[in-house]
């Protein structure tokens, strides 16, 4: 009885897995297209978006392969246009989840210079993609690769009048203890400024990342029975991560810890992109003093996450990968990571 049950559930997740990919992969090829995208636009664009999934999917519980994503009609001409994600999703890893992806493009592609016009935009999209069940209150019932919180970032003058940079990241959109685990390991590793990867590996715990006062942040829940993403505010673990920055509003319950795990939120994802296309902002960061009065500035940031977090968390990785069958390199000392052809 138990295997049976076992067995039906594990079906049903694997059903909205499929489900899930299925729904994102059409309505990304009908966003380029409809945005008369070149076709060197599309390939680069859906290549990504196809390797995410395909990669995700594969290291999901239960284990979903790039063929069951694709309806059979639209099979083989995908295999045909897009080869490179069929071919690599098991020797290279993701830069971005498939929602992350998205969103570069709709924030190179749309007026972002107002946030609340691109989450309109975003709140579309996110009601195509996601599935809902009438039977259970017009729950979700597959959305596991869509993005619920939009973070917007912006860094002012040193009046504060005017945005020399912004940025849009999303959280971590994929479902499962161990694809979620890999994604945020790809992240800090390979991705994010090592300023951000440093804050998240702290875990909250002191010295934390401090933000020049001008940086602001501003996140954006979506809700399926909404006509629109709501502002939110930070979790507990934002709020220990980047000091210094205005989130608005402001958190509510500080000392209420979340449980998911630091690097999952959006804040993160936007935080790092405002620190790379800015360098006067990334010259500026330190870290809370310590027990000492020190606080260290971004040479040293860097420094320290090499020195006493870099290794651990290759090993992490490399173990969490071995796991899933995913084939690293030879010398094991790199990622290959996935580029489109």
């Amino acid at each position: 009885m138990k295997t049976s049950k076992k067995a039906e559930i594990d079906a049903k997740i694997k059903e909205n897995v499929v489900t899930s990919g299925t729904i994102f992969i059409i309505k990304f090829a009908d966003i380029l297209n409809a945005n008369n995208s070149s076709p060197e636009v599309i390939s680069h664009y859906m290549q990504r978006v196809l390797h995410s999934i395909f990669f995700i999917g594969y290291v999901s519980k239960p284990r979903v392969y790039p063929e069951e994503f694709i309806p059979e009609k639209i099979l083989e001409s995908f295999k045909e246009k897009f080869p490179g994600p069929f071919k690599d999703y098991l020797s290279h890893v993701p830069h971005q989840t498939p929602y992350s992806i998205l969103l570069e493009f709709m924030s190179e592609n749309k007026n972002c210079n107002e946030p609340k016009i691109l989450m309109q935009e975003l709140w579309e999209i996110n009601k195509s993609l996601w599935k809902t069940d009438t039977n259970i209150g017009y729950q979700p019932v597959a959305n596991d690769f869509t993005a619920t919180v939009i973070a917007y970032s912006c860094y002012g003058d040193i009046n504060g009048n005017n945005n020399v940079n912004s940025a849009y990241g999303s959280s971590i959109s994929c479902k499962g203890r161990v694809p979620r685990r890999i994604m945020i390991h790809i992240s800090v590793l390979q991705v994010w400024d090592l300023a951000i990867s440093y804050a998240v590996c702290q875990e909250g715990d002191s010295p934390a990342l401090v933000f020049p006062n001008q940086v602001c942040c501003k996140a954006y829940n979506f809700h399926c029975n909404s006509n629109c993403f709501l502002e939110v505010p930070p979790c507990a673990k934002c709020m220990k991560s980047f000091r210094g920055v205005k989130f608005n509003p402001p958190c509510e319950n500080p000392d209420d810890d979340p449980t998911w795990p630091y690097g999952n939120c959006a804040e993160n994802e936007s935080l790092n992109k405002l620190l790379k296309g800015c360098q006067d902002l990334r010259s500026r960061i330190l870290t809370e003093k310590n027990i000492q009065g020190k606080q260290m500035d971004i040479i040293e940031i860097e420094t320290m996450f090499k020195k006493e977090k870099e290794e651990k968390l290759k090993k992490n990785l490399k173990n969490l990968l071995g796991s899933q069958n995913i084939t690293l390199r030879k010398d094991n000392r790199k990622l290959q990571s996935f580029q489109p052809m």
